[in-house]
């Protein structure tokens, strides 16, 4: 479990709502203080940027991929170009490792891309240590 001394705000896109599921599950047991609000579509989750107070934007955007009709990169580019967003990290998750993609978000300013892992236990694995990194071991502005 990280120990974080305030909650993380974690703004994550997935249009599976299993996937949301299992994504708050693993939360919990990484830590309490992390907060995720999910949005399964492009469109209500560049709106909800837009209503986001100054004093309550997120931690972190979770940004997946594979979306229908607006995927992750469209969202990627429009979060980038967003002044309050310039300095939230973003990471963007794939089922593949497609190596065009994954040059085009680092191009567009993701801070990192991971591929979503096989079984929960891998999962959480891969989560803890995306967590520790930006919230335990890093500043951040």
């Amino acid at each position: 479990m990280i120990d974080l001394n305030t909650d993380k705000k974690i703004f994550v896109l997935d249009d599976d709502i299993a996937s949301h599921e299992i994504l708050e599950f693993v939360f919990e047991r990484i830590s309490p203080h992390l907060k995720p609000t999910f949005f399964d579509n492009t469109e209500g989750f560049l709106g909800a940027l837009d209503q986001v107070a100054a004093d309550q934007l997120p931690h972190l955007l979770l940004l997946d991929i594979n979306l229908p009709r607006f995927g992750g990169i469209y969202a990627l580019e429009k979060v980038r170009a967003m002044p309050a967003f310039q300095h939230i990290p973003i990471l963007v998750f794939s089922t593949t490792e497609n190596k065009k993609e994954i040059r085009e978000c680092y191009a567009l300013g993701a801070n990192g891309f991971f591929v979503k892992a096989d079984s929960l236990a891998d999962f959480e694995v891969k989560l803890k240590s995306i967590f520790e990194y930006w919230f335990a071991t890093i500043l951040t502005p």
